[in-house]
């Protein structure tokens, strides 16, 4: 668990405090400004914990990557861009412009996902 405190006093007091629990850990950091965003949920999480969580959430990320390459952009090349191709002409039209707007939202909420 981590805690800020806005003065370096209160630091001390409660180090003292502390110093009459001996199987706890305590480890103080200085703080010049604020960490942005979630950065304050990992200020006192263990570094294993911390490792894991970044594995777990890279591999997240590209579960969700390989579903969105699978179940969209695959059938999407292969039904719609492929026939053209082997015509010899660009696909276009209305199929495109619809293919373009459901890629861009999958492309927003997969970025939405890892800010999750």
């Amino acid at each position: 668990k981590g805690l800020v405190l806005k003065e370096k006093a209160r630091a001390a007091e409660l180090l003292q405090d502390l110093a009459e629990t001996p199987d706890e850990k305590v480890c103080i950091f200085d703080v010049f400004s604020e960490p942005p965003s979630i950065n304050w949920w990992h200020m006192a999480m263990p570094q294993g914990k911390r490792n894991y969580n970044i594995c777990k959430a890279m591999l997240k990320l590209l579960a969700i990557i390989v579903v969105v390459q699978v179940l969209i952009v695959l059938p999407f090349a292969q039904y719609i861009v492929l026939p053209y191709s082997k015509i010899g002409s660009s696909a276009g039209g209305m199929k495109m412009q619809i293919a373009g707007i459901i890629l861009g939202n999958v492309n927003m909420f997969l970025s939405l996902q890892s800010c999750i």
